[in-house]
């Protein structure tokens, strides 16, 4: 896991490598061509377009057939590797059944019962047929370095080329291989082991436990030992390239036999370790500074690697000659390329330099002086269209700039004449009330009141005329009150008015005339209509950047259908002509919201019959230094 994750760094600094090389080369290139003819820009193109593709092509090819000539050559590794499997595994039967002729014969039954040595008839007589049979077996097998029979009470019987005695202190139970000998149990070959008990010289055994048939249980242990140029033997004629060579480890990485070669430097290395834990295949590793190629396949017998090492260029003359023949096709097409894009190229851009001659004539600083066209080609045909684009746009930024002018100019007394006519449309429509208003109480109650509703009509009018369009709250308010009183002589305190306005936003401004026409749509159409007591309440407060001014009644209200047919109105998006002759104070409210604040301005209606109506406006909340500053102090408080 160590090792994939260094991999993958290694990697990705080859990759940021990669990129950096080509944005660098990038860069150089472009300022290359920044002032290049444009015969070389086409050259360049020509070159790019037709060897790119070329080039991937060849290099796809050359690594698809590597990669084939590559699984080739592993598949033919392994099948050379498999008759070393194939020896070793007629080496272990013919040991086997040497084995069996010995562990299954009477003399050594005979001798596992035995639980020391004696004079006795039946001892000689059956260590005697034991050695016999030993000796009978090993004479005529090659590389037999000795025989030798422990039973589990200490005694051992043993036959070996040189008769060479074994240590008479040495004690077989005593030792580690021994021991692991006797947990395994079954009959395996083991690898190279010093022959300690004879002479310390090297031998790879083939050991395992006796079984006593007769008794039903393991009763001794059966070592035959062999010359380790036994397993070099079975490699010997095994041919992989000029110095490729066979070798066999164990799965923990031992050598089996000390002849022949062992690569411990290899063996060592992360990917070889890694990818040896598969049952075979093969894969390329670099050693000692050369590409080699590892096969390696898993002896189902012992459980030991028998591997392949070679370099990788000696078995893959396949490959030297396929990447030669790309080398010279590759070779043969930039050149071939090469000539052809220098052919087109200059073919191309020679009109174009005969045009960038004459066009050198206009050079003095007069950049609006038509080209001279004396061809009729595509080139003619962009001469002629260049001299008329010049001419068009400055014919054209004429008229935009004296358009753009006109538009502007049209649009800020268009705005103006609208705000006029607005307010000009409520004045006289509320005069007329007025007046009506003034009538009557002149016809019951005679002409003391008449001097308060003048003064109240005569306010009202200076605010209405005034030429600001916005004012304070504070006057809003003021204009509404004296609208209120006025009311009041109408209805005879039938109508009862109610304000609800926090004192620090009484400096915020607001459009001329917002709350005077809904509060007279609220009388007009609410409580004038109602039988009895009515009222009406106006509550103004801010919420998250926005003044609220909600005015509510609770007259005779409107119908479902009316409330929809208003609602529609109010809800079309941007200015509109209003097409009602009731509640046209309420559209000019909107029109106007709409006119100095667009979509931030708002009105919502809600009502239902019986109970009453409440409008809603929503606009920016615009709040003077010492008003924001008590704002500030409420939010942290």
């Amino acid at each position: 896991m160590k090792h994939m994750k260094v991999k993958k760094l290694d990697n990705f600094v080859k990759i940021t490598k990669i990129i950096n090389i080509t944005n660098r080369m990038k860069g150089m290139l472009l300022r290359m061509l920044k002032d290049a003819s444009v015969v070389k820009k086409l050259f360049l193109v020509f070159c790019l377009v037709s060897l790119i593709p070329l080039l991937i092509s060849v290099l796809a090819f050359h690594k698809s057939a590597s990669k084939v000539l590559e699984e080739e050559l592993g598949a033919y590794s392994a099948e050379i590797l498999k008759q070393v499997e194939g020896r070793l595994s007629s080496f272990i039967l013919e040991t086997e059944r040497m084995a069996n002729m010995i562990r299954y014969g009477e003399s050594t039954l005979n001798f596992l019962n035995l639980t020391k040595v004696n004079d006795d008839l039946f001892t000689i007589q059956t260590v005697g047929e034991i050695r016999r049979l030993l000796w009978s077996i090993g004479s005529l097998r090659s590389y037999l370095a000795g025989i030798y029979i422990i039973n589990d009470h200490g005694l051992s019987v043993y036959a070996n080329p040189d008769n060479r005695l074994v240590r008479a202190d040495y004690s077989f139970e005593a030792q580690a291989w021994f021991e692991e000998i006797k947990k395994n149990k079954e009959f395996r070959l083991y690898p190279v082991q010093e022959q300690d008990y004879v002479d310390g010289q090297p031998t790879i055994s083939y050991a395992g436990r006796i079984f006593d048939v007769n008794r039903n249980q393991e009763r001794g242990t059966l070592l035959i030992n062999f010359n380790p140029d036994v397993i070099s033997f079975m490699s010997k004629d095994i041919q992989l390239g000029q110095s490729g060579y066979v070798f066999l480890m164990t799965p923990d990485g031992r050598r089996v036999s000390p002849a022949g070669m062992f690569p411990e430097g290899l063996i060592g290395l992360p990917p070889f370790t890694e990818a040896i834990q598969r049952e075979k295949g093969h894969f390329i590793i670099p050693y000692q500074g050369v590409k080699t190629m590892v096969s390696f396949y898993t002896s189902p017998s012992t459980g030991w690697k028998i591997i392949g090492v070679v370099p990788f260029e000696e078995i893959s003359a396949g490959v030297q000659n396929v990447r030669f023949m790309l080398y010279v096709i590759v070779v043969l097409a930039v050149a071939l390329i090469s000539i052809l894009s220098i052919f087109l190229s200059k073919a191309i851009t020679k009109p174009l330099k005969q045009l960038e001659q004459n066009m050198r004539q206009v050079e003095s600083g007069n950049f609006t002086a038509a080209v001279e066209v004396w061809s009729g080609d595509e080139i003619g045909r962009l001469g002629r269209r260049f001299n008329r684009m010049v001419s068009e746009l400055a014919r054209m930024r004429e008229e935009i700039y004296s358009s753009k002018l006109r538009e502007y100019k049209l649009n800020m007394l268009h705005k103006e004449a609208e705000l006029k006519a607005l307010q000009a449309q409520i004045n006289p429509h509320f005069l007329y009330n007025t007046l009506n208003t003034i009538t009557c109480i002149g016809e019951v109650n005679g002409v003391e009141d008449i001097a308060d509703i003048s003064g109240c009509l005569a306010r009202m009018f200076k605010y209405s005329i005034s030429p600001n369009h916005h004012a304070s709250l504070s006057e809003e308010l003021e204009h509404v009150n004296a609208y209120m009183n006025i009311i009041g002589f109408r209805f005879r305190d039938r109508i009862q008015y109610h304000l609800n306005v926090p004192s620090y936003l009484l400096g915020s401004r607001v459009v001329k005339l917002t709350v005077q026409p809904i509060v007279e749509n609220c009388v007009n159409h609410g409580l004038g209509p109602k039988l009895g007591q009515g009222n009406v309440w106006i509550h103004i407060f801010a919420r998250e950047g926005c003044l609220l001014i909600r005015v509510v009644d609770d007259g005779v209200g409107m119908t479902e259908e009316r409330l929809a047919e208003l609602t529609k109105q109010l809800e079309l998006p941007g200015p509109f002509e209003a097409r009602m002759t009731e509640h046209i104070g309420l559209m000019n409210v909107r029109q106007r919201l709409f006119m100095h604040y667009e979509e931030q301005g708002t009105i919502r209606m809600s009502s239902r019959t019986g109970q009453g109506t409440i409008v809603e406006i929503s606009i920016p909340l615009e709040l003077g230094e010492e008003e924001e500053r008590h704002v500030q102090r409420i939010g942290r408080g």
